[in-house]
């Protein structure tokens, strides 16, 4: 006949049972230390899975809206440099109209006003590092002005001061936040056609009455007041356009600060749930090892033991 074990078979059973739990949970502490994650597969995170990926959803939403607040604040940028030197440029032909008009010799006028259509049609063509006109109003194949001499703004093939502009027409619209955008890009004829009219009635007076001299004639100096006041306006203007473009500027700064805030705070709610306490998930993985190893250790023991062992 056969000498059965002392161990029963619900005992083998129950151990063996223990060990695989222990042996689980060696492996669920050894992925953590090795991942850094709570666990590498959604069920691991029980209830807390649908705010996880709420909360991913957000951080991939937002750094995508910070790229393009980024670019934007990067090209509004551009503008409100290029803005500020034409701001100088017209205002620097503003002094020198009110010199030629104070002291009646205008001779170097004329070469006042040509300097300041070379800067403004220059500064309008800019272009960034892409290479992209800064001002082209989404047309990236041609300089947006299309003049720089006052022979250019006085040619015959002009039928209006606007054929000079071969801006596109497209506005950009960036969204900032899923409920928030910004309109942003300022056209090189928005800036350019009010003062480059002006330059062009000026070339076309001294072309139809020859240039000016060292004393003024009562028709030139009622030409250079209407100048000089036309000038101002336009002057005005071009800052009026700057100082909406620098609220466009601080607005996106301001949207870039928010999305700083909210990455920072739905990562910080994803790496609450995702991220392991390695100090605890160490100390864990510790025990369960030591776990196993005393269930392996007492199911060999019992396996070990037979009914032969006790009989004399």
């Amino acid at each position: 006949m056969s000498v059965d074990r002392v161990a029963t078979s619900n005992q083998t059973t129950y151990m063996t049972s223990q060990m695989l739990k222990s042996e689980a949970k060696v492996a669920q502490y050894s992925s953590q230390v090795a991942s850094g994650q709570v666990s590498t597969t959604y069920s691991g995170y029980g209830s807390q899975v649908q705010a996880l990926e709420s909360a991913r959803a957000v951080v991939n939403r937002t750094a995508a809206y910070q790229a393009a607040t980024t670019l934007a604040i990067s090209q509004v940028g551009l503008q409100d440099t290029y803005l500020s030197q034409i701001d100088t440029a017209v205002s620097d032909l503003k002094s020198s109209i009110g010199d030629a008009i104070s002291s009646g010799d205008a001779t170097s006028l004329t070469d006042a006003v040509q300097s300041a259509l070379t800067q403004i049609a220059s500064l309008l063509n800019s272009q960034d590092s892409s290479g992209n006109y800064v001002f082209g109003g989404g047309n990236n194949s041609s300089a947006p002005v299309a003049a720089s001499t006052l022979d250019d703004v006085t040619s015959a093939s002009l039928t209006d001061i606007s054929d000079v502009f071969t801006d596109g027409t497209s506005i950009k619209s960036v969204q900032t936040s899923d409920t928030q955008s910004t309109d942003i890009g300022v056209r090189a004829s928005d800036v350019g056609t009010d003062i480059l009219s002006i330059i062009q009635s000026y070339a076309t007076y001294i072309s139809d009455n020859g240039d000016f001299g060292t004393s003024l004639s009562v028709d030139q100096q009622n030409f250079l007041s209407t100048f000089d006041s036309d000038v101002t306006k336009a002057y005005s203007s071009i800052t009026g356009i700057e100082g909406k473009n620098g609220d466009v500027y601080s607005s996106l700064k301001d949207a870039s600060d928010t999305q700083t805030t909210m990455l920072t705070m739905y990562k910080g709610f994803v790496s609450d749930i995702e991220d392991v306490d390695m100090a605890t998930a160490a100390d864990n993985l510790t025990n369960a090892q030591t776990a196993l190893q005393a269930v392996v250790q007492v199911t060999s023991t019992l396996n070990d033991i037979s009914l032969l062992d006790y009989l004399s």
